[in-house]
């Protein structure tokens, strides 16, 4: 009589079962099978057949499943902007232009700024931008695209502060300071 294993434990015996996401499983094992020669008188001589090993047999087991993808925003969707404390403001160059900026009151920069640079700064309170080019001046306010400050070439000023009651930053027009003056 021909024995043909069974697929899976073909698997099992080239070691392809893990692979295969299969549990591998032993069987039961057989009672050997006691056969006693001779008879009568004479006695016998016991001859045991050898007890089969185990062939272990693969049980099909649920694989691992992938874990669930992040939805990639699709063009024109708006991601949410990091939460800032205070004031963020990165300024991307499209052209070159000339800036002074003023963080808190301090001045932090002024200088040029190429096609493509960009720079970051943050304050807690106000920020003031002077551009010598508006149009090549693009803001980002907390992550919020401001888009760019004005005309090519357009020399202008811009404040950026937190409204006292909502907390959210504004972008306007700086307000002088007024001028002490003496009376005498």
């Amino acid at each position: 009589m021909w024995f043909y294993p069974q697929r899976s434990e073909w698997f099992d015996r080239l070691g392809l079962a893990g692979l295969l996401g299969a549990e591998t499983v032993a069987t039961p094992t057989p009672t050997p099978t006691v056969l006693i020669a001779g008879s009568g008188s004479q006695g016998g001589e016991t001859i045991t057949t050898p007890t089969p090993t185990p062939t272990p047999t693969a049980t099909p087991v649920p694989t691992a499943t992938r874990p669930p993808r992040t939805p990639t925003p699709t063009p024109g969707e708006a991601e949410a902007p990091p939460v800032v404390d205070g004031l963020q403001v990165r300024v991307v160059a499209e052209q070159d232009v000339w800036l002074l900026v003023e963080v808190d009151g301090e001045k932090v920069f002024e200088g040029l700024l190429q096609s493509g640079d960009t720079q970051e700064w943050v304050g807690r309170e106000r920020l003031f931008l002077r551009t010598g080019n508006a149009g090549g001046t693009h803001v980002f306010v907390n992550g919020v695209d401001i888009g760019v400050l004005g005309e090519s070439g357009e020399v202008l000023s811009r404040e950026i502060y937190l409204d006292a009651q909502s907390g959210m930053p504004v972008l306007g027009e700086p307000q002088p300071t007024p001028v002490p003056t003496t009376t005498g």
